[in-house]
C-alpha cells in the first residue's frame, strides 16, 4: 500500500475526505489476508467440483 499512501498524500482529491480515505486504506491493509483466503477458497472449490464432474462423467461414458 506504499503507492496508495503516496497518492493519498500527494494528489489533489476533490470532494473526498482524507480521513475517510485513510481509514479505507487501513481496512484494506487489515483484510488482505482474508481476501486472499477467499480467492483461494473459491478457486479450490471450483477445481474440486470440476475434478468430481470429470471423474463421474468418465464412469458414465
Amino acid at each position: 500500500m506504499v503507492v496508495s499512501r503516496y497518492v493519498l498524500k500527494n494528489s489533489p482529491l476533490i470532494g473526498l475526505d482524507q480521513e475517510l480515505l485513510s481509514k479505507a486504506l487501513k481496512v484494506v491493509e487489515n483484510y488482505w489476508i482474508l481476501a486472499c483466503l477467499g480467492v483461494f477458497n473459491c478457486v479450490f472449490w471450483c477445481v474440486l467440483i470440476l475434478f468430481v464432474v470429470i471423474h463421474v462423467c468418465s464412469y458414465l461414458i
